[in-house]
């Protein structure tokens, strides 16, 4: 069970000036370094063009949107993996729900007023929606919009719930311990969906994808790996036909074998593992719980004590 904890106090971002603050970033700033009391940011609809950053010294936010496509913070920095992101959290103990994260690009068909162009053919720039840094981050019924490395799952643990994200190169990369469950995978170009960088072998890192959809536009590999420990596991997912044959892809010359690929129980056109990569991985009953369980992300039980 999810959500024990009380919010204590409330605060209300309203473009429209009926809030406490027009803008999201000026809402986070109010909140007192060292915070410990869970505070809401409730954010009224509409597009907030600013990129948005909580520190790590500001922890104990519920950032609550009005819906996805009520609600949504935009913008079309690129380049530098740390500092390009349209939302960044680097604070412990975040909560963020019914909200978008989106970075404008043209590949996208959305030539606004704040949207850089990459280049038809690549090579793709590094332009993220999100950097998700902190530990007990959670994130319900949020989008993630871009095209390469649209979602930063940088560092610490994070459950996605009934999230969208989509992009099309390695568009779900990153060193974190996280556990995606009913989440819309949409890849809307030929690339990788995830792009890995588990670091070493006794590291408890890796993405988990549970009872997730697959939607690709595009030939779509389900990862590659960016470090060679690299670790994916997909759980009763549905894939469609635009999946690889081979499932997963090479990413220069290290050791494949290492890496730990699982695929278990998933359905859809995609699904067959008939002429999968020879390094994909098969696991015990016991091995495969210790993925797939909510304890993957932290025996604390960290979930109950969010709001």
């Amino acid at each position: 069970m999810y959500g024990a904890a009380s919010i204590t106090k409330t605060i209300v971002v309203d473009q429209k000036g009926h809030g406490n603050f027009k803008s999201i970033q000026a809402a986070i700033n109010s909140i007192p370094d060292g915070n410990k009391k869970w505070i809401q940011i409730h954010v009224k609809q509409g597009i907030y063009r600013e990129k948005v950053n909580i520190p790590m010294e500001k922890s104990f936010i519920v950032l609550q949107g009005e819906g996805v496509r009520k609600t949504s913070i935009e913008w079309n920095d690129y380049g530098d993996t740390m500092t390009c992101a349209t939302f960044r959290v680097f604070a412990n103990d975040f909560v963020a729900r019914d909200i978008s994260f989106v970075v404008r690009t043209d590949l996208l068909n959305l030539n606004q007023e704040n949207s850089f162009k990459q280049p038809r053919g690549g090579p793709y720039r590094v332009a993220e929606a999100a950097l998700v840094g902190g530990d007990r981050n959670s994130f319900y019924r949020c989008s993630f919009i871009g095209y390469q490395d649209t979602l930063c799952d940088y560092h610490g643990r994070h459950l996605f719930s009934d999230c969208w994200i989509e992009g099309a190169v390695d568009y779900i990369f990153g060193f974190a311990q996280s556990l995606y469950k009913n989440c819309v995978l949409n890849s809307i170009g030929s690339g990788w969906l995830t792009a890995n960088a588990k670091s070493n072998k006794n590291s408890p890192t890796g993405f988990v994808f549970k009872f997730c959809t697959i939607r690709a536009s595009g030939k779509t590999y389900l990862g590659r790996p960016w470090n060679e420990w690299s670790t994916v596991v997909f759980y009763k997912t549905y894939m469609p036909a635009n999946i690889v044959p081979e499932g997963w892809a090479r990413w220069g010359s290290s050791d494949q074998r290492k890496t730990t690929y699982v695929e278990e129980g998933c359905r859809g056109p995609g699904s067959s593992k008939s002429r999968r990569i020879s390094w994909l991985k098969k696991l015990s009953g016991e091995q495969l719980s210790h993925f797939t369980d909510d304890k993957f992300i932290g025996p604390d039980d960290w979930l109950s004590q969010q709001p």
